[in-house]
């Protein structure tokens, strides 16, 4: 049996799909009674990018995918990536239940006492993306897209191993703040790139478009008339 993205894309859909409607429903849930949350823009921002960053992933996944066809252990990596994502925010969401029925929740409790279990998938998938990096140069896309590996390798280790472990262990809270800057900085970045990787692919199909219109006019062949 050949590993082909169509035996993963409906799985992997389904993954984002229940974990975006869970972080829909938590989201509205927290707005319907704002009057009793008390709100901290720690949580609600590491879950939205941590959502958006699924979603991201999931999006490029026929990219991913298409060059380690009938490669078992990178596509079972690549798999488990979307579904520690789905964990990772489900570990951190606040309790449905318990948003219905209490009279106060503050989101900066919440995100104290849910945030191990959180970062711990994001080491998990450190971990995994590294392991892809250095052994399975075939996926492309995961990493900051640096062409030294000397240079790449210990930024990817310290900004998905050594900080998860950091913000487990630590409470300090201007910590987490500014792990949530450097994922709004890398992740600004990211969809930056994205844009002007499609910007550019737009250019050279209209150019390529062009040149075949072009070829086409140039062959095309005209009626002479004689008098």
């Amino acid at each position: 049996m050949v590993l082909d993205y169509s035996m993963m894309q409906w799985v992997l859909s389904i993954v984002v799909g229940v974990s975006l409607s869970r972080f829909i429903n938590t989201i509205a849930l927290i707005g319907g009674k704002k009057d009793q949350v008390k709100f901290d823009f720690l949580l609600i921002s590491i879950l939205f990018a941590t959502t958006t960053q699924m979603i991201h992933v999931w999006f490029n996944s026929p990219g991913y995918f298409s060059n380690i066809e009938g490669m078992y252990i990178p596509y079972m990596l690549l798999f488990l990536i979307t579904l520690i994502y789905a964990t990772a925010i489900e570990s951190l969401l606040p309790n449905s239940s318990v948003l219905e029925t209490v009279t106060t929740v503050d989101l900066r409790e919440v995100y104290f006492h849910q945030k191990d279990l959180f970062y711990l998938a994001q080491l998990l998938i450190g971990i995994i993306i590294l392991v892809l990096y250095i052994f399975y140069p075939q996926v492309k896309g995961l990493t900051f897209g640096l062409e030294s590996k000397m240079v790449e390798i210990p930024i990817l280790f310290v900004m998905t191993i050594v900080f998860p472990v950091m913000l487990i262990i630590s409470n300090n809270y201007y910590l987490h703040v500014f792990n949530m800057i450097l994922i709004s900085l890398g992740f600004t970045g990211q969809i930056f790139k994205y844009a002007t990787t499609m910007q550019c692919s737009g250019q050279f199909d209209i150019r390529q478009l062009s040149g075949r219109g072009q070829g086409h006019a140039a062959t095309t062949p005209t009626l002479e008339t004689t008098s």
